[in-house]
């Protein structure tokens, strides 16, 4: 092979593992600072901070048509305990009350709630994926390490770093769609279970299946050139 393609090849397998070890290090300081988070959250009390974002449905009744029919609802809404109606994954919260001889009910319910006990496995979750990260990262520095070194791409080594690299790719996309899931039920209190697969990185992680393939054809020719000479 071309010795001054053999050696871009190799300058760009330097400079993409000083690049890639330098990303794991920033990622690794992140982990770290991550799990520190999720310590120091996990001790506070939960209601530290609590959020609530919630819909709302506006319902009047005439009085010309219910009369004293709407005093009656609105009286039985209101003494219905609080009248708070927890279905374990949304919280119903009904009022009622008289406007201009009208019955008008309010009735909010809880989509959203947060408070630090959501928010310690949103630590955890972000946590794993910064770990997922950091493996493909590893396999990936693995690939450039190989690049740096070899005297052409056509090589077995080459070809198997890059099918490691592709697993990783694959394996992490998985992993973190999972828990990217869990999170979004987490939450929604339940409501929602959005499973969305990264299909950015499973195209990523066939490409580089494909150039596997080609370069181990090209290794199995290189090795029969060289057997021949």
């Amino acid at each position: 092979m071309n010795n001054q393609l053999v050696k871009r090849m190799n300058t760009v397998g330097k400079v993409g593992k000083i690049i890639t070890i330098v990303v794991i290090v920033l990622a690794i300081i992140a982990s770290v600072a991550m799990t520190a988070c999720a310590v120091f959250v996990s001790v506070l009390p939960e209601d530290t901070i609590t959020a609530h974002i919630s819909t709302q449905a506006y319902v009047e009744l005439s009085d010309k048509v219910f009369k004293d029919v709407s005093d009656t609802i609105v009286k039985n809404v209101n003494d219905q305990a609080n009248s708070v109606y927890d279905t374990g994954s949304v919280i119903y919260n009904v009022q009622a009350e008289k406007v201009d001889g009208d019955a008008v009910l309010l009735v909010s319910a809880d989509r959203f709630h947060f408070d630090f006990s959501t928010l310690v496995p949103a630590i955890w979750i972000a946590l794993f994926n910064c770990v997922a990260f950091i493996v493909c990262a590893f396999f990936f520095k693995g690939l450039m390490k190989e690049l740096s070194i070899a005297q052409s791409p056509f090589t077995e080594e080459v070809v198997k770093k890059m099918k490691y690299f592709a697993i990783a790719i694959l394996a992490a996309s998985v992993a973190t769609s999972i828990a990217n899931a869990v999170m979004s039920a987490i939450l929604s209190a339940g409501t929602t279970f959005a499973f969305n697969f990264n299909f950015g990185s499973i195209i990523t992680a066939v490409i580089i299946f494909v150039l596997a393939t080609v370069f181990r054809y090209g290794a199995q020719l290189q090795k029969e050139s060289d057997e021949t000479l």
